[in-house]
């Protein structure tokens, strides 16, 4: 009865350390379980406040005049003179690609070819507005400067956001683009192994309005 009262106690113990290990390993998985947790409600919170679908390719600064006259003639044809109004804004746009968009990649030969979804500018652009510059003069005969400044001024968000999205106003930030999707490309949508398999040697970044004719990049 001693001998089987001795290994009763020895099996009390050993449950006993293995239950006191089981449920300290558990508080720790517990814990991580919270960490992780609220490290993804972070994220979701950032990615929601960033848009965060929206991939920025490209950050173009400008520097725009817009301008305006009227002249006004009195009775007798008489000339009253011509208001000129003059506004000079700096100001800054930043493009981006819509990553749910459709992408489209392909081997050919010792060139991987990227079809990534158009260019978009991110409206409004943000006026530097400590940098605007204003000038106005009235004519000989006339007192309508500040209004004639005004009338320029209005929508003056509008006219930028129109020459953000010109086709000459894409060029630029395109080429930025490609620089910027071919990092995009080699850190997130491809790995090392896949390009040894492929024997890939460059890379090519096209978007929807571009030709084949586009330059290549290396890929080390």
């Amino acid at each position: 009865m001693k001998q089987w009262g001795g290994i009763l106690l020895c099996l009390i113990a050993v449950l006993g350390i293995a239950f006191y290990f089981f449920f300290e390993q558990l508080g720790d998985l517990l814990s991580f379980k919270t960490t992780l947790d609220e490290s993804w409600k972070n994220h979701l919170a950032v990615s929601k406040s960033t848009k965060g679908n929206e991939l920025t390719v490209a950050v173009v600064h400008r520097s725009d005049t817009f301008e305006k006259s009227s002249s006004t003639y009195g009775p007798l044809n008489i000339y009253l003179g011509t208001t000129y109004s003059k506004i000079k804004v700096n100001s800054v746009t930043r493009y981006s690609i819509l990553i749910t968009d459709p992408w489209e990649l392909h081997v050919d030969q010792d060139t991987l070819v990227v079809k990534a979804p158009r260019v978009r500018p991110m409206l409004p652009p943000a006026i530097l507005t400590d940098s605007v510059e204003k000038f106005s003069e009235s004519g000989w005969a006339k007192f309508d400067k500040n209004e004639h400044l005004a009338e320029l001024e209005k929508n003056l968000t509008d006219k930028l956001s129109m020459k953000a999205q010109s086709k000459e106003s894409l060029e630029r930030p395109s080429e930025q683009a490609r620089d910027s999707l071919v990092h995009f490309v080699k850190e997130w949508l491809i790995h090392d192994d896949f390009k040894k398999k492929k024997q890939i040697k460059n890379m090519k970044i096209l978007f929807p309005e571009d030709r084949d004719s586009v330059r290549l990049f290396a890929v080390p």
